[in-house]
């Protein structure tokens, strides 16, 4: 009599046999049962399921969490199902299925904003301790941080604040500290404005290496550019405290670039992202170099050489103690100034010192006559007057 109907089970039967079994199941008392206090379970059952999972996911990463989730979700279905097949009992398992999936989800969306605010915290505050170019290739290449080098070149930067311990005998600590503190803070922030990594501070002084972490085509540019405005500010700042009442004196800066190996050395228990060469003893020297000199900045012809639109005069080529071979160097100066009748003249007489040391002498005592607050001139002076010729300039301490 095409008497056929759809069971929730999916099966196509007679509607006779429904009405069968519903017989049946009247006369055997065999059908499903939801208690009154059915509801009430499940709405504790939410309760209970959905604080300990908040109190996981709180605590646990993400994949404890995801787990604990799912045991969750796996636990409301089975219940519902074992009280169904073993009890005849009816316990919806929709509403505590979606509430533990909307926990879940909320929960962790929440971490996850909790989390970034706290690695943006951590980050800020992390370079305040480093270079935050160096922080954030740590987030962006983790790989780094295993230990291990490679060979590269870089350009190192030493500054080094002149007279500053005889300021630290003569000044009160309430008075040093904040001065020291607005000489760093600035030239900190010009490296850094610069691309520069911040290798150490100590003291008064500062090292800074370009080209590292980060990859740096024009890491000498870089380094020359930073080096300039470095000694720009201290010079404004040196005569700024100087007229307070605070001598502090002059910046000195050297500029050099070479092959180093760079990487994170240390240990299980501590990491040091750090360069190994003769590159930076150089630079460290040719920083000490300018007291003997009488300039502020002095750059290697290796990172001069690996400028772009370098500009400044020769200062000699200093053979530095304990090294066979010198190098030559230069005091970075401005077009401009290149261009000046002051340069011109120094020029002119540096060139005679390879061809005549008298004639170079005489040179460049004409030349102190007319600019006798340009110290590099009477440098040169004084070393042909004992006797001294050619460009070498040997340096008999470090």
């Amino acid at each position: 009599m095409h008497d056929i109907r759809f069971t929730p089970l999916g099966a196509a039967i007679p509607g006779v046999e429904i009405q069968a079994q519903v017989i049946e199941q009247i006369l055997t008392n065999g059908f499903l049962v939801r208690p009154d206090w059915a509801k009430g379970a499940e709405v504790v059952f939410m309760v209970v399921i959905g604080l300990a999972l908040i109190f996981l996911i709180d605590r646990l990463g993400a994949m404890p969490s995801a787990l604990a989730g799912s045991t969750f979700l796996i636990a409301s279905l089975s219940i519902s199902l074992v009280m169904f097949k073993e009890h005849r009992l009816v316990f919806d398992p929709v509403y505590p299925a979606f509430s533990i999936i909307v926990i879940f989800v909320l929960c962790s969306v929440l971490r996850h904003i909790r989390v970034e605010s706290e690695q943006r915290w951590i980050r800020s505050a992390f370079s305040s301790y480093v270079s935050p170019n160096l922080v954030d290739e740590l987030v962006n290449n983790p790989k780094i941080l295993t230990l291990g080098g490679e060979r590269r070149d870089l350009t190192f930067l030493f500054t080094d604040l002149a007279g500053f311990t005889t300021l630290i005998e003569q000044s009160k600590p309430g008075a040093l500290i904040p001065l020291l503190n607005e000489y760093l803070n600035e030239m900190i922030a010009i490296g850094f404005r610069h691309g520069g990594t911040l290798d150490a501070i100590v003291g008064d002084a500062t090292t800074f290496f370009f080209n590292a972490p980060v990859e740096q085509a024009d890491h000498a540019d870089r380094a020359l550019a930073c080096a300039i405005e470095m000694d720009a500010f201290a010079d404004r700042f040196s005569k700024e405290k100087t007229a307070q009442g605070l001598p502090v004196g002059l910046t000195r800066i050297g500029v050099h670039s070479g092959p180093v190996i760079i990487g994170s050395m240390g240990g299980d228990v501590i990491f040091n992202y750090a360069a190994h060469g003769d590159a930076i003893n150089v630079a460290a020297r040719l920083e000490t170099v300018n007291k003997h000199l009488g300039t502020r900045v002095c750059v290697s012809m290796e990172t001069a050489s690996r400028c772009n639109d370098f500009h400044g005069r020769p200062v000699g080529t200093i053979q530095l103690k304990g090294k066979a071979e010198g190098i030559l160097a230069f005091e970075p100066l401005t077009e401009e100034e290149m261009a000046s009748e002051h340069i011109t003249t120094y020029l002119t007489a540096y060139d005679l010192l390879v061809i005549d040391a008298e004639a170079a002498l005489e040179a460049f005592r004409a030349a102190a006559d007319t600019y006798p607050d340009d110290p590099l001139i009477r440098f040169h002076v004084e070393r042909l007057e004992s006797g001294d010729d050619g460009t070498l300039i040997r340096m008999a301490s470090k």
